[in-house]
């Protein structure tokens, strides 16, 4: 046997145990789950509430969503005290659609619990963080944690809980975050984008977790000292980085700060309406990683059972043992899948489709190389190696000028 049919065997067999242990990790995670929730549940706020911290949930908001209204109001209805947490919510403007829902929710909920930020600062390139940043400005004396989530997250009742938990735990513990799915993936673009948080995103974050310090957070939920952020500096100096999470993440552990990644998941509500846009938003997670961790963004590709047998078979023959590998392969890559999605409350019947979504993957992980600039809200950036970004239109009109 020749060294390329020796890196194949090679190949297939670590990407199978990959998925083997990212289905071990997804159990640990799911036992974790059931007996925190089964706890909140229980006690439903009739706790200590006086050794819980003071809590502003952190929303910016941009444009029409169907599902702002029921996102926003997710957050006014938790098992914790009223008096310990409040909601901001950032605006750009008030002409945004956004502000009609948030009128919307001002008339169901009692009004001194939301607070109301309209504007941004106008430097940097990051529309989000100019939004925060403006959002910053607004947070009340008083406040010991700020819980940053993204407009599409909707949450149950425990979810503030469950992020402020851990720093009560370990006073070393900076920030807190989450993993999410996509809680409704009814039409092809969220089935994409199902498919990719699913059986790409999901297992991994989990298996990193498990055996080492997490270094990194996720944009859809993270919760941060108010202390913390005030030591780093704010928000401004994520200004102009495409993975603001990313960058805020390492700021905190530059800091001598740990982040934990909760028992909980939360729920992303997709507005993407074209296959072509949830494509488009893929490619921008994808570049976005790759910038952020180049190398481990590389060998990635290793990760992909399916790939690795179905070359094998090709390499050594349907006759040969390579069917067998690549049974083993898409048998394994089936399995495992369908154990992690079911313990991270996602669809189970994606597992049947995960070893094609390898090759669909394969494609994107190879154009991910072919480029280096992104779509985010209709509007076209250019991606730095740094991880700084700019508006490729913007750019131009100020080169003619």
């Amino acid at each position: 046997m020749d060294i390329l049919g020796i890196i194949l065997i090679l190949l297939c067999i670590a990407s199978v145990i990959y998925h083997i242990l990212a289905a071990y990790c997804a159990g640990h995670f799911y036992m974790r789950y059931i007996k925190n929730i089964g706890r909140y549940r229980r006690e439903k706020g009739d706790y200590e509430a006086g050794k819980y911290p003071k809590v502003l949930c952190f929303k910016p908001l941009c444009g029409e969503d169907r599902f702002t209204f029921n996102n926003v109001g997710s957050f006014m209805n938790m098992f914790y005290p009223e008096y310990k947490h409040k909601l901001l919510l950032g605006i750009a403007d008030y002409k945004d659609p956004a502000y009609k829902n948030v009128a919307r929710v001002l008339k169901r909920v009692s009004p001194y619990r939301v607070i109301i930020s309209l504007g941004e600062i106008k430097t940097g390139s990051n529309a989000k963080v100019r939004n925060m940043m403006n959002m910053e400005r607004y947070i009340p004396p008083g406040i010991d944690v700020v819980i940053i989530s993204d407009a599409d997250v909707r949450v149950e009742a425990d979810y503030i809980r469950a992020m402020v938990e851990p720093f009560l735990e370990d006073p070393n513990i900076g920030a807190t975050t989450a993993i999410y799915k996509i809680a409704r993936d009814v039409e092809l673009p969220e089935v994409l984008e199902a498919a990719f948080v699913g059986l790409n995103f999901i297992p991994s974050v989990l298996l990193v977790s498990h055996f080492s310090d997490l270094k990194y957070a996720f944009g859809a939920s993270i919760a941060i000292r108010a202390d913390v952020l005030e030591k780093i500096g704010g928000f401004s100096s994520l200004k102009d980085y495409l993975a603001d999470d990313y960058m805020l993440a390492q700021k905190i552990v530059k800091a001598g700060y740990k982040i934990k990644l909760v028992d909980y998941i939360v729920d992303i509500m997709p507005s993407t309406k074209r296959a072509k846009d949830a494509i488009l938003h893929i490619l921008r997670w994808m570049r976005t990683i790759k910038t952020c961790n180049p190398l481990g963004y590389f060998f990635s590709i290793v990760c992909y059972p399916t790939l690795w047998g179905v070359l094998a078979c090709f390499y050594f023959g349907p006759a040969s043992f390579g069917v067998y590998l690549l049974g083993l392969c898409g048998f394994t890559r089936m399995i495992c899948s369908a154990l992690y999605l079911a313990w991270t409350k996602n669809e189970i019947f994606k597992a049947v489709a995960a070893p094609a979504w390898d090759w669909i993957t394969t494609f994107m992980w190879i154009w991910s190389f072919l480029g280096n600039t992104v779509k985010w809200n209709n509007k076209e950036y250019k991606v730095l190696s740094d991880g700084r970004f700019y508006e490729i239109k913007e750019k131009r009109a100020s080169r003619l000028i």
